[in-house]
């Protein structure tokens, strides 16, 4: 998890098996690709990420 942490701050990248964007339909035409919206599944692991680097981020963002 260390790992993949590390390379998500260095490349400013998430993996994509972290994250899943499913798109849903609204009320609607389902032709019409203006009713469709996405919503994103978070892992337990893209949460540990995202926790783990709020702390650090907050206090660079403190010191300027």
């Amino acid at each position: 998890m260390q790992l993949v942490t590390n390379k998500a701050v260095e490349t400013l990248h998430i993996p994509t098996t972290i994250v899943q964007c499913n798109h849903f339909t609204k009320k609607g035409d389902k032709a019409e690709l203006n009713n469709y919206r996405p919503i994103s599944v978070l892992t337990a692991n893209s949460k540990i990420i995202e926790k783990s680097l709020v702390l650090p981020a907050t206090l660079l963002f403190r010191e300027q």
